[in-house]
């Protein structure tokens, strides 16, 4: 019954719909005899939605020829303009003539008597000097002097801390109370066996206090105060210069010389870079055990020559292992290594 009543309603509100939208597009009542009902009436089938469409509610004319009559548009006419009287302008006042006024004359300037200069006084006359007569010229007097003599060059010999060894074997003897061997002919010629053999090292000291002059003497003499590195000391000097002593020769390497309280120390000075190997197996504080005979060089990472030459300790980069395994570094003593063969940077 529901459905019913909505397609009745659905049905009257077509009827109504679309009879409304035929009259206002075509103009007429619809009829069976009018063309353009069915358009109308697809149109109108969703009355409900287009009732809310502007062009549904105000449509266009329809172009059909039998519909033309019933659509007409009346011209508007405008009404005639009403004639408009010409004014015409109002006459303009003639100015008056103004009268021509001349110009002031001029008042004509006095004239101005000239004045001529006044003399200029004549110049003194001035008196003629002769230029004096120039004097004889003598010639400079060039004096030939001697050239200055050369300073003597500072002798070169070897410094305090300098290594060295004994060239050929050496005969020496103390003084009683003394601890310095100096050169024995007799005992060279006895036929005893050297009292220091031929390539035995030592380190060149100086006397404390010298002075700059005794030093250069001594190295111009070639005598040289030399700490053995088996503990004793000689005396290179011998009896005239040239004439016996010890013959010492430069080899690489430098020792650390130093005083205290009257004691001379010395121990072994490396540079950055010198090649070193280790005298001592021992076992490091980390654990790590490192073998006599490995070599490194000097590397100071985090510290400067200066104090590893005043502490007497060196950090040594080691080389790596033959199979490549790599040994770190360590920090030794000075007298834990020794310069290497061809391992002296400096």
């Amino acid at each position: 019954m529901f459905w019913f009543v909505v397609f009745v309603s659905w049905l009257v509100g077509l009827a109504v719909c679309g009879r409304r939208y035929y009259k206002r597009r075509c103009g007429v009542e619809p009829s069976p005899d009018e063309p353009g009902i069915p358009s109308a009436a697809a149109m109108s089938l969703l009355w409900p939605v287009v009732w809310f469409i502007d062009d549904w509610r105000d449509p266009a004319p329809c172009r059909h020829s039998s519909h033309a009559r019933y659509h007409h548009t009346e011209e508007i006419k405008q009404p005639d303009a009403e004639p408009v009287a010409y004014i015409p302008p109002a006459p303009q006042p003639v100015p008056e003539p103004v009268a021509y006024i001349p110009p002031a004359p001029q008042p004509v300037p006095e004239p101005v008597a000239y004045v001529p200069p006044a003399p200029q006084p004549a110049p003194e006359p001035v008196e003629y000097v002769p230029p004096p007569t120039p004097a004889a010229v003598t010639p400079p007097v060039v004096v030939k002097r001697p050239p200055p003599a050369p300073k003597p060059a500072a002798p070169s010999g070897f410094e305090e801390g300098d290594r060295v060894r004994l060239a050929n074997p050496f005969w020496g003897s103390a003084e009683p109370g003394e601890k310095v061997l100096t050169w024995d002919p007799e005992l060279e010629h006895s036929g005893a066996d050297p009292t220091v053999a031929a390539g035995d090292e030592g380190t060149i000291l100086y006397p404390d206090p010298a002075t700059a002059e005794l030093i250069a003497q001594m190295k111009l003499q070639s005598k040289y105060l030399v700490a053995l590195d088996d503990g004793r000391e000689l005396y290179s000097g011998g009896a005239f210069p040239g004439v016996g002593g010890a013959a010492l020769e430069r080899i690489p390497g430098h020792y650390h010389v130093y005083r205290k309280e009257d004691m001379v120390y010395i121990r072994p000075k490396f540079n950055d870079g010198d090649r070193v190997t280790l005298l001592e197996s021992f076992t490091g504080s980390s654990g790590n055990h490192f073998e006599a005979g490995w070599e490194g060089s000097i590397c100071p990472l985090l510290v400067t020559m200066t104090e590893c030459w005043e502490t007497g300790t060196y950090p040594v980069n080691l080389d790596d292992s033959p199979s490549g395994a790599d040994r770190g570094m360590v920090t030794v003593r000075a007298d834990m290594i020794r310069l290497a063969p061809g391992g002296w940077a400096r």
